[in-house]
């Protein structure tokens, strides 16, 4: 079995649902998930996705969130930042450094 460390994306692991599969369909991969801004229309992401598409720390995301620079609102416990938010960052970030 190949370890975890030595895997590749081009390794041609089997799909998985988005919440992992299983454990009755055989042994588990992790799960990595790539978000490009648009993927798939979505329209809201939670605060660790968010970071993923930054690249950068979930607390850095709170801090931004905290500071207006991301919108966010919850549906019952969970927090959810508008893609159009991250966008609207971007955008501003790069303007910023011109």
């Amino acid at each position: 079995m190949t370890s975890l460390h030595h895997i590749r994306a081009d390794d041609g692991l089997p799909e998985l649902p988005a919440y992992g599969g299983s454990r009755a369909a055989g042994p588990l991969y992790p799960t990595v998930q790539r978000f490009a801004l648009s993927e798939e229309g979505r329209r809201s992401v939670r605060p660790a996705v968010a970071a993923q598409m930054l690249g950068v720390t979930r607390p850095l995301i709170y801090q931004l969130m905290n500071a207006g620079e991301l919108a966010s609102f919850r549906i019952g416990h969970a927090r959810l930042i508008t893609v159009a938010s991250i966008e609207a960052l971007i955008a501003r970030r790069l303007e910023a450094e011109q």
